[in-house]
């Protein structure tokens, strides 16, 4: 079996891996809880306190709140600046041999790269992306609605990844 398209990341795509990615941490968890317990805790201070000082705690709790999700989305808009390579369009094929990849527009000049399936880390289908993973910090992102056949790279998947490394929605 065979499966073959082109995927273009757009900023989006790039902001929904990050935040993937540190939304599955311990830290980013712990600031968030800490700024809603800050946020919280300013309404029983209210008639104890001066309003400067709940309006200050108010922003620290919003600031450890909100800093993750506006850190990784100007990060994303950072990286996909025009003339960054995520900007580029990139040829998949999954075939029996493995994962090759190359530049939609230098096809025919034979820029490619091919990992076979025993190089693969892990695998894992979020809701709106599939994640190649080729080590723990390195991954390939293919957002969900760019895929011709998204059942095809499923089946092609669980026939030549182990399922211990494969982790796909139903």
């Amino acid at each position: 079996m065979k499966a073959e398209f082109n995927i273009k990341l757009k900023e989006k795509d790039l902001f929904r891996f990050n935040m993937y990615h540190s939304y599955h941490k311990v830290t980013t968890w712990l600031f968030t809880i800490i700024g809603i317990v800050i946020f919280a805790l300013s309404f029983t201070t209210l008639d104890e306190i001066e309003t400067s000082y709940t309006m200050m705690y108010w922003a620290c709790g919003l600031i450890f709140v909100f800093y993750t999700p506006f850190n990784l989305r100007t990060s994303a808009k950072l990286r996909m600046k025009e003339g960054s390579p995520m900007t580029k369009s990139l040829h998949y094929v999954f075939s029996e041999a493995g994962i090759s990849v190359s530049y939609a527009e230098d096809e025919e000049e034979g820029v490619n790269q091919t990992v076979a399936w025993s190089q693969l880390y892990r695998v894992i289908e979020t809701k709106r992306q599939m994640l190649i993973y080729t080590s723990r910090i390195n991954a390939s992102v293919l957002p969900k609605e760019q895929i011709v056949d998204l059942d095809a790279l499923r089946e092609i998947f669980t026939s030549n990844i182990p399922a211990y490394r494969l982790k796909l929605k139903k």
